[in-house]
């Protein structure tokens, strides 16, 4: 039986996996945290037919990962990651960029086919679309996720407008989450070699989650993740299963700022 301590730890893991696979929970049946949300913005639930809510940034990458710091990481192959709190401590925004030598073209489907989901959802055990628009311009989705066998199953729902090949905006619309709100930006390089991509979300669990659990699920699972999309974008026919994730653990995988 799990302790008290290992069941809120997973949970906090649990969390942070269902809110990447926001990412990846799209067109399921064709082809499938550093500005945070205001305090007080979360409201009630959007409708999944409603104009998705405001992202927690301006629609434009960051100006810091344009800064020159950043792109000496980025180069050297690290995955940054900033992560922190709003004024209420309730809702943990989150910005995150890697580097992947790739069009954006390639690295698209990656996030959109649910045969994909597993790279950035471990334990996914459910991913069904329930609704699109006729010109594949947004979806809703839900997926559940089931980590241990006493562990409960995290269930989400999220609507995403695309604007492919390059962004992706998705905010909750039901499940486990309280509130969820953010995009993927995809910006390709002046040669068209490489793709920077960054991941904004903010977002409140519908449970209380210690802080510190919070920051060592990112610490863990956000860099995980990406550098397993990462390695199958360059290198297609790798497994799912790949080096890059235990890599994410290791030393000088990831840059964590908070």
């Amino acid at each position: 039986m799990l302790a008290p301590f290992d069941y809120k730890n997973r949970m906090a893991d649990a969390i942070i996996r269902a809110t990447l696979g926001a990412a990846a929970l799209l067109l399921c049946s064709t082809v499938l945290a550093q500005d945070a949300q205001p305090a007080g913005s979360a409201g009630p639930a959007p409708s999944a037919s409603a104009p998705a809510p405001s992202v927690p940034a301006p629609v434009q990458q960051s100006a810091w990962v344009d800064a020159p710091a950043t792109q000496a990481q980025l180069d050297a192959g690290q995955v940054i990651v900033q992560s922190g709190f709003d004024a209420k401590q309730s809702i943990v925004s989150v910005d995150a960029a890697i580097r992947v030598h790739a069009s954006a073209q390639a690295i698209w489907p990656l996030l959109t086919r649910c045969d994909s989901a597993a790279l950035l959802i471990p334990g996914l055990k459910h991913c069904k679309e329930l609704s699109s628009a006729p010109d594949g311009s947004w979806a809703v989705v839900e997926h559940d996720i089931k980590l241990a066998a006493l562990l409960p199953t995290v269930h989400t729902v999220y609507r995403a407008d695309y604007h492919a090949p390059y962004r992706m905006e998705f905010h909750r619309v039901a499940g486990d989450m309280k509130y969820e709100v953010g995009l993927w930006l995809l910006q390709p390089s002046a040669d068209g070699q490489s793709t920077t991509i960054e991941y904004r979300v903010a977002m409140q669990p519908g449970f209380f989650v210690p802080h510190g659990m919070v920051r060592r699920s990112l610490k863990k699972q956000l860099p995980a993740a990406l550098l397993s999309l990462r390695n199958r974008a360059e290198s297609p026919s790798a497994p799912l299963a790949s080096s890059a994730v235990r890599a994410a653990t290791g030393a000088g995988s990831s840059s964590i700022a908070q």
